[in-house]
């Protein structure tokens, strides 16, 4: 089977499943026991804390461990509660991560005010128009770094600075889940937010492990009543089998990035060399704007994305019409919309995702097999047209 879907989750590295075996056999106890096994697992807590804090550029008292980005972005958007409850409003994009929209519509609906910032063709945000929209009635600017179904890398550098300008006071919060791969990594030290959101799934670790990261001197009010755990921003017994293996997984990562990002950067030009000698395909891309290089969204004339993404099933090959945490009727529809394509091209649309453990070989078939795809099935559509 060739995985593709890269995007939605990746598969964990063989050393993040060794590490989930020997965490549950050995490093049982609650790191919150004040007993030596508790100290012990806690201190490997502490250790993941620290490395991941390095990796990021900030220090380990800002790193909240939470179960992934939706949580994390739930944590932040209703977080803010009582500034919306004295009118400051929420602004955003219209193509961010369901659990960012999904949310922002749930606190609209609760009497929050909302404003959308403009975009450009492609999805990246106009710049030009943000005096519009910033201002001293704006509580939070929720941003996601790396859009998860087209690619496109939002301009932080500028409008993080652009929005300091017109209001020093606004919260910043980036949704950076699927920018590791892209060059947006390296600047995170550099750049001027406030809170920050990833998931440990989306780079080959596992499930129900996430960060948020709370910059000193920030508040948000938690998202549930309990204990004392992380800084009792995120109550409860921490995952610490998931926090290990991310911290196994951020050490490799971090060894073998480069040489990662330069094979995803090749199986990206291979792909899209190939898409190029296909007919009827085109990938969702503007010249000029940003991409992150593992994902690529590629539609039709007129075969429907739903089609060409069950053909390729039946082929064994693994892709996505768009985010996994979408509604599964309308994939693509809100974020390619908001980009500026037809409704058509949105519903024509597959994603392809792709990771450092995908191969030459595998982009080479699904190539071959989108060919094939457009000559038989699209025949059928041709004559119905």
């Amino acid at each position: 089977m060739i995985y593709l879907d890269n995007a939605a989750t990746t598969p964990p590295l063989k050393e993040a499943l060794l590490s989930l075996q020997e965490t549950l056999f050995d490093y049982y106890a609650n790191p919150s026991s004040l007993h030596k096994a508790g100290f012990r697992t806690a201190a490997l807590r502490e250790e993941v804390r620290q490395l991941a804090a390095g990796l990021i550029g900030v220090s380990p008292e800002e790193v909240i461990f939470n179960s992934g980005a939706t949580e994390g972005n739930n944590t932040v958007l209703r977080g803010i509660g009582p500034l919306l409850k004295r009118g400051k409003k929420i602004v955003l994009t219209t193509i961010g991560h369901a659990s960012v929209e999904n949310t922002a519509r749930a606190l609209e609906r609760q009497g929050a005010a909302l404003l959308r910032l403009p975009l450009k063709k492609g999805g990246i945000i106009n710049l030009e128009r943000l005096d519009e929209f910033i201002n001293p009635s704006c509580a939070l600017l929720s941003i996601t770094a790396v859009n998860n179904e087209t690619g496109l890398i939002q301009p932080l550098h500028d409008l993080i600075k652009r929005a300091r300008y017109l209001h020093p006071g606004i919260l910043i919060h980036v949704d950076a889940v699927q920018s590791f791969w892209s060059p947006l990594w390296e600047k995170w030290p550099g750049l001027d937010w406030d809170f920050m959101t990833l998931s440990a799934h989306k780079i080959h670790s596992l499930k129900g492990t996430g960060l948020l990261i709370l910059r000193k001197g920030r508040h948000l009010h938690p998202l549930l009543s309990g204990g004392k755990q992380e800084h009792s921003f995120r109550p409860g017994t921490e995952n610490l089998p998931g926090i290990i293996a991310l911290g196994l997984v951020l050490k490799l990562l971090r060894e073998r990035r480069a040489r990662f990002i330069e094979k995803i950067r090749l199986l990206e030009e291979a792909f899209i060399k190939g898409i190029s000698t296909l007919e009827g395909y085109a990938l969702n891309r503007e010249k000029g704007l940003p991409y992150s290089p593992h994902i690529l969204s590629l539609s039709h004339s007129f075969i429907p994305g739903a089609v060409l993404q069950n053909a390729l099933s039946e082929m064994d090959i693994c892709v996505s019409t768009g985010s996994a945490c979408s509604d599964s009727n309308k994939k693509n529809l809100r974020v390619l919309s908001a980009s500026g394509y037809g409704e058509k091209q949105a519903l024509n649309t597959i994603r392809v995702s792709l990771s450092p453990l995908n191969t030459k070989e595998e982009i080479a078939t699904i190539i071959s097999a989108l060919g094939h795809i457009s000559q038989t099935i699209g025949a059928l559509y041709r004559r119905v047209r």
